[in-house]
């Protein structure tokens, strides 16, 4: 039954990943992102050097201060290494104060994340970060869902 619950839970994530409005993405080797104001005024920048990708979008209040905050997530691949390196970060909406991250490397893998609400019911909007990772060694896929960076699930096996 958790299983079937999990599996649920992701693929309703998945599809929620599809309906979030992307407020910028840009590719490009060495770049910001940038938050602005409906006058064009720019509010802060979070500079990251070598991402392959960028995505950053807007959530609820994720920190109690009753404005908006934003999630930015980038992802570098190491051609030394063969390793990719996803990250997300939380920051507040306003001034760009990093309020959290969460990063991991590995070899095929993705991370996204996603606003959840309010999932325990502090009166602030919870932050839903999957990672998805494939070991070309054993073809074991594995899924790990971490909530406001607490694990709540690892799934692994062939036919996730």
């Amino acid at each position: 039954m958790r299983k079937q619950f999990i599996v649920a839970i992701i693929a309703l994530l998945f599809l929620a990943v599809l309906m979030v409005p992307t407020v910028m993405s840009v590719p490009a080797k060495e770049h910001s992102d940038f938050r602005f104001t409906g006058n064009i005024t720019q509010l802060w920048d979070e500079p990251h050097a070598g991402a392959n990708w960028t995505n950053a979008f807007s959530v609820r209040d994720l920190n109690g201060d009753d404005k908006a905050d934003v999630l930015v997530l980038t992802s570098s691949y190491n051609e030394v290494t063969g390793t990719e390196t996803a990250t997300v970060i939380a920051k507040r909406g306003y001034d760009g104060e990093q309020l959290w991250e969460e990063q991991v490397t590995g070899t095929e893998l993705f991370l996204f994340a996603l606003p959840a609400g309010d999932l325990d019911g502090d009166n602030q909007a919870d932050v839903l970060v999957q990672i998805w990772g494939y070991n070309e060694t054993t073809r074991d896929k594995t899924a790990t869902v971490i909530v406001n960076g607490d694990i709540m699930a690892n799934i692994s096996g062939k036919s996730l």
